[in-house]
């Protein structure tokens, strides 16, 4: 059907089966690493790691095909998105309806999508920027303190105030030490590491430019010193042309539209279905692991055993 596109795994349903079958809050912590990982070094540092703490999830992520399960082995532009939460969202929209005809349901879809389509393209068309709003916000220039003040000070204070900024890359890359090499490529530097990126090819040794389509921290760095606007280092797919692009055509109604002849003539009859015994299912089946969460309640707060104020026991209680 789709003859360019690349089938992966969603990594939050594997790390779900995970957490069922096998044991230790280590193991699964390197999963999630390995997972994420954008070189192929660290990659098979972590898996060397899963395999000496747990050999059977080892053997069991192996069978699973790593080519779907990771991003350093995905073939396709999986982007930042590991997960399949497109499904789970329109799965939960169409909750409600899903007892209607098709008719009735297809038509349901239909003004969902017309409603969607109509409000994001407001949005998209009422940017006033060349990239998107969360993209513009991520490379944007903020520099709070002064070159001289941040080297002082210690990577938990750059990261706290990373945070609090919201621009944690931007901040990152102000403190890097960047060596030009040629026209096209620099050397960056941080505490541990050493980075090539090449401007012409928007390539960084890191792997996160070169899969994210968006400037890393070693990028922007770069282009600082290379005085090139970071936006020309941007994908397309990161522009407002290219968002309001995308919801330019209307989802419009039956009676709207002109069918061709041949669909007009066609019949379709009503499939030939057994009905299965006992009450049709309305909702998906869940897995042991949300059944469990759901089944868990909330911890019980302490109260003191002789008055009964929440939040205190017998010796803490003021009565």
């Amino acid at each position: 059907m789709y003859p360019l596109s690349s089938r992966g795994s969603c990594t939050y349903h594997l790390h779900k089966n995970i957490l069922l079958r096998f044991k230790g809050s280590e193991s699964f912590g390197l999963v999630k690493k390995a997972a994420t990982a954008f070189r192929l070094s660290d990659f098979n540092v972590l898996f060397q790691q899963i395999h000496e703490l747990n050999l059977e999830l080892h053997s069991y992520l192996e069978r699973a095909d790593l080519s779907m399960l990771n991003r350093v082995h995905f073939s396709g532009d999986r982007y930042n998105f590991t997960t399949s939460n497109n499904v789970e969202t329109i799965n939960k929209v169409l909750r409600p309806y899903r007892n209607y005809h098709i008719v009735a349901l297809l038509d349901k879809v239909r003004m969902m999508l017309t409603r969607w389509f109509a409000a994001r393209r407001k949005q998209a068309c009422g940017m006033t920027t060349t990239l998107t709003t969360s993209v513009k916000k991520l490379l944007q220039v903020q520099i709070l303190f002064k070159l001289s003040i941040i080297d002082n000070l210690s990577t938990y204070v750059i990261e706290w105030l990373s945070f609090i900024c919201g621009q944690s890359r931007v901040l990152r890359a102000s403190i890097l030490k960047v060596q030009e090499i040629d026209p096209h490529q620099y050397e960056v530097r941080s505490s541990s590491t050493i980075n090539v990126v090449n401007l012409s090819q928007n390539k960084c040794t890191c792997r996160m430019f070169d899969l994210e389509k968006l400037p890393c921290i070693h990028a922007l760095a770069s282009v600082e010193m290379a005085k090139v606007s970071r936006i020309t280092k941007c994908h397309p797919y990161y522009r407002k042309d290219y968002l309001c692009n995308r919801y330019d055509k209307s989802v419009m109604s039956q009676e709207s539209c002109t069918l061709p002849d041949i669909v007009l003539q066609k019949i379709c009859h009503s499939p030939d279905v057994r009905p299965q015994p006992g009450r049709p299912k309305t909702t998906r089946v869940k897995s042991a692991l949300e059944v469990a969460l759901d089944r868990k309640g909330p911890k019980k707060l302490h109260a003191c055993s002789q008055y009964g104020n929440g939040g205190q026991n017998r010796t803490t209680c003021k009565n």
